[in-house]
């Protein structure tokens, strides 16, 4: 019953975009304010670059001198009411999960409905993104890009870049839809500045000249001299020795001969990659991990004979001993969560502890972000019950704090800070000590 409580957990967090936990949880940050004249319901959604809804992120609208943050709900939706009255509104979004999101510019005027917001992982944009806050000198970018044969570019990147230079800091970036169109916004400058676009397997491309932007700018249709790329799809099914009707939870990555990797988490066994053909190499090198199981299983130099590939693989992974522990003391109450684990996860580049509560049927789960320096913080925090809603959490404005003093075979450290009881909606101060082992 542990492994199915932990299997279940690590499928939704550690082989996920780290999608939260908490998903009924909603917070209200900024109450709608009395509006006088007419006023405009906007709303909107927040996804990553997925199409997933970014769950309880902070909605920010910059509207006559005030920033406005907005919590969005489980489904990334939010809703604020402004005044219709023909001014400009900033719209943009904070979460834990992501680092970098799109800016919006909108007119409060008769046509105005929201906007989306699309969020992103600065490591994902192979480029040096920084996250910016939002202002009241943004400019709105708009247009749309074709392939070299008249055909829509979806989900590709757009970039103001500093010159034409592609060292530097990049403040927000748009995307493209599936019609190939987009719409983001940029600080407003006098200096020089580039838009380009990239998409996987295809050429960083100036779209205009490099000049001062100062208004909204839009440039209309852009035929590239892109060509539009297969895609390869992998499908298949994960058994084990010790789990014939299939590996319960784990991950498998696909590793390209140009260096490129493609990842996926496994759920009961079955799998499903889907990534772009750069026409590299004829062969792909394959990976499975499992979060209960020691090792890894690997195939080398897999023969690419379609862009639909069904394959299936059977492994004998050796069960894992885990004696860790986790004592989280909220307030008064003391909960204890055994079978605890550190593990790093190489596609959201995190690490993650879990850890079961056996005596009140309560799941552990910190996701923990490590510097260059060695240096770990919190990144998310939350305790929830076997059916994954959240009982405790942390807000993502409020930092709890980390001490390790072993970081080797086990992973051992103190937190403290303050988490919100989603049960009662209040703040309760919280200490731990961790004792777990490192995969």
């Amino acid at each position: 019953m542990k492994n199915l409580l932990l299997y279940s957990l690590m499928a939704i967090l550690c082989f996920s975009s780290c999608e939260k936990g908490y998903d009924e949880i909603t917070t209200k940050v900024t109450e709608n304010p009395a509006e006088e004249l007419n006023p405009i319901l906007l709303t909107g959604k927040v996804t990553n670059t997925d199409g997933a809804a970014v769950a309880n992120a902070t909605v920010q609208m910059y509207h006559d001198g005030e920033i406005h943050d907005v919590a969005a709900d489980a489904d990334g939706q939010y809703e604020y009411t402004l005044p219709r009255d023909g001014s400009r509104v900033n719209i943009s979004a904070q979460s834990d999960q992501y680092d970098v999101a799109e800016q919006k510019v909108m007119v409060l005027d008769a046509d105005a409905v929201g906007k989306n917001i699309i969020m992103a992982e600065s490591a994902s944009i192979p480029l040096d993104l920084e996250a910016s806050s939002i202002t009241d000198t943004l400019i709105q970018i708009t247009g749309q890009l074709l392939y070299e044969d008249g055909t829509a570019v979806a989900n590709a990147y757009l970039i103001m870049i500093n010159g034409s230079d592609l060292v530097g800091s990049f403040q927000t970036f748009g995307v493209t839809d599936a019609n190939g169109e987009f719409e983001f916004a940029v600080p407003k400058t006098a200096e020089p500045r580039q838009l380009i676009a990239f998409q996987e397997c295809q050429p960083v491309t100036p779209l205009n000249d490099v000049g001062a932007y100062t208004a909204d700018l839009d440039i209309g249709t852009f035929t590239t001299n892109w060509i539009p790329g297969a895609r390869y799809n992998f499908t298949g099914f994960v058994t084990d020795c010790n789990a014939p009707e299939g590996l319960p939870s784990g991950e498998i990555t696909f590793t390209f001969q140009d260096g490129r990797t493609a990842s996926a988490e496994i759920v009961d066994g079955a799998y499903e990659v889907d990534v772009e053909d750069c026409g590299v190499g004829d062969c792909v090198d394959i990976s499975i991990r499992s979060s209960f199981a020691q090792g890894t299983f690997e195939q080398e130099c897999t023969e690419l004979t379609d862009t639909e590939m069904v394959l299936d693989f059977e492994t004998c992974f050796d069960p894992l001993d885990l004696d860790g522990e986790a004592t989280i003391v909220i307030d008064s109450d003391t909960l204890l969560f055994d079978e605890a684990q550190l593990e790093y996860n190489q596609t959201t580049n995190r690490y993650f502890v879990t850890g079961i509560s056996s005596a009140d049927n309560l799941l552990l789960a910190i996701v923990l972000d490590k510097s260059d320096a060695g240096i770990y913080s919190v990144r998310e925090f939350f305790i929830t019950n076997s059916n994954q809603e959240a009982i405790y959490f942390k807000q993502p404005s409020v930092e709890i704090s980390i001490d390790v003093t072993a970081d080797d075979d086990r992973f051992v450290a103190d937190i403290s800070g303050e988490v919100v009881n989603a049960l009662q909606g209040i703040s309760q101060s919280m200490t731990g000590a961790i004792d777990v082992v490192k995969l």
